[in-house]
């Protein structure tokens, strides 16, 4: 048993995060046209959550079984909620806080409505922005989000806010852990090669505010006590 969550980045803003005592959350899962390694009844998971109604977020068929599926928020609000793991099993409990936020820096007039997902996993807080278009978080969703130990942001830009737009967002949070997402890889397909930006664009707007890190491999484990003394950016691999 690996001692600490383990995150998995497989692409776009699809994560598989991994509780200790093996319960398996999938975010976002992008269909396979996007261009990652992903297809229908594919992964373990016990609960997925969707940010927001598009293709590459929202390829629910990617989980095996039949996990609990928490769908977009459709109005302005919070929802709270938790997923318990059946009694007979090893006891395991997710909370979750889901915020209402927009695609875009218009309310939504753009490309519509998003959805934060606040989770509490293992002792720690993990963010997933979703498709965040905002250029600042309202007071309002800042107190609901709360205490961020990992954040999740995109920083593509064109669908999302850019590297630069995603910097005054990470310091209205404060995140100790910072995973950039949503940007340009070689996997994506030809429409959102001609969209998105690399991740090296982000690497240079936080550079002075955060320490950038390389993973060698897929995972990234964390324990609350083993957090990074520094603002630290991961990036990750998907293969």
């Amino acid at each position: 048993m690996v001692h600490g969550t383990v995150i998995r980045w497989i692409g776009q803003a699809c994560f598989i995060i991994t509780t200790i005592s093996g319960m398996h959350i999938l975010i976002d899962p992008p269909h396979p046209e996007v261009g990652y390694k992903i297809s229908a009844n594919s992964i373990p998971a016990n609960i997925v959550f969707v940010s927001h109604e598009h293709s590459d977020h929202n390829f629910v068929e990617a989980a095996m079984g039949k996990p609990k599926i928490v769908q977009p928020l459709t109005s302005p609000g919070v929802q709270y909620g938790a997923y318990e793991r059946d009694a007979s099993l090893d006891p395991d409990e997710v909370a979750y806080t889901r915020v209402f936020s927009y695609h875009d820096n218009d309310h939504g007039k753009e490309r519509g409505t998003n959805t934060i997902t606040v989770m509490q996993v293992d002792g720690l807080r993990i963010c997933h922005m979703g498709d965040i278009g905002q250029l600042e978080l309202t007071p309002d969703q800042v107190r609901a989000i709360g205490h961020v130990d990992v954040l999740m942001i995109p920083v593509g830009g064109f669908f999302t806010v850019d590297a630069r737009e995603a910097i005054p967002i990470i310091d209205q949070l404060h995140p100790r852990v910072i995973i950039p997402m949503h940007y340009l890889t070689p996997a994506l397909g030809p429409f959102l090669q001609g969209k998105l930006h690399p991740v090296d664009e982000f690497e240079k707007a936080i550079e002075g505010h955060a320490k950038v890190e390389h993973l060698d491999t897929r995972d990234l484990v964390l324990t609350p006590d083993g957090l990074p003394d520094r603002q630290t950016v991961y990036v990750m691999k998907y293969e």
